[in-house]
């Protein structure tokens, strides 16, 4: 595998417990408006997140806001993979940009909704299992930047998501540059929670998972073991997942 120099970016905004902030992290801390003006303008995002479970919930704010103020917005197109739908601290602040052109493989945000069907957002609606070989595999756009929730980073490289992985292993091995935000808002008992593992393309081989207890990954992702050389850095953030909720019924869905 090519070997490419990762950048993983930690920022930071409450500083609730610092306890689980290491000199590593503390040398690499970056505002999330820093790292938003790092972001190129056009640019294809791997996000964590599975529905609104374990998603970025400041830099795609900030990256929205820089698009904002810009005096060329038009400039900016964004490509968006993720889990699953996710909150509206991404899938809706990066939709009402109106820089949106490629959403993978799944939404339920009305704003995505509403461009999707105006014909101003092209959507790909897939299963989430073929996602990654379809990246690994070069047929979508290759990631720039992956924007991954962790509720801890240790100071040997080892990244421990929060409550969802999704597509997150698969973003971190293959992305350009990596954002890392470090939600404190977690307990550092979610640690040993994921069973991470990555198959190999064209195995057809089965997963080696027979009981419910069998764990084969690992629970944290350590980007030492794809990559030798890497510049790391980190951010903080003490934001809570937000709940979804389905609107009211109506005549129309009632009688079906």
């Amino acid at each position: 595998m090519f070997c490419r120099k990762h950048l993983i970016k930690i920022s930071h905004r409450c500083f609730s417990n610092e306890s689980r902030i290491n000199s590593f992290i503390k040398s690499k801390l970056m505002s999330a408006e820093d790292v938003a003006e790092k972001l190129p303008e056009k640019i294809t995002i791997g996000a964590s997140g599975f529905t609104p479970a374990g998603y970025p919930k400041v830099i795609p704010g900030a990256f929205a806001q820089r698009i904002k103020n810009s005096k060329n917005p038009e400039n900016f197109s964004i490509n968006l993979y993720t889990g699953a739908s996710t909150g509206d601290e991404l899938d809706g602040v990066l939709a009402r940009t109106g820089r949106l052109k490629l959403k993978i493989p799944y939404q339920s945000h009305p704003d995505l909704r509403k461009l999707i069907n105006n014909g101003k957002l092209n959507f790909i609606d897939m299963h989430l299992s073929h996602v990654s070989r379809y990246i690994r595999e070069g047929i979508f756009p290759s990631i720039d930047v992956a924007i991954i929730e962790a509720c801890d980073v240790t100071s040997d490289g080892r990244i421990y998501l929060t409550n969802s992985s999704g597509m997150s292993s698969t973003y971190l091995a293959l992305a350009k540059d990596i954002y890392i935000e470090l939600n404190e808002a977690h307990p550092l008992e979610m640690k040993g929670l994921h069973d991470i593992y990555l198959p190999e393309l064209h195995t057809g081989r089965p997963i080696n998972i027979d009981y419910v207890d069998d764990r084969i990954g690992k629970s944290s992702l350590n980007y030492l073991e794809f990559y030798q050389k890497k510049k790391k850095v980190t951010f903080r953030q003490n934001y809570r997942n937000k709940d979804k909720f389905f609107g009211r019924g109506n005549l129309r869905s009632d009688l079906s």
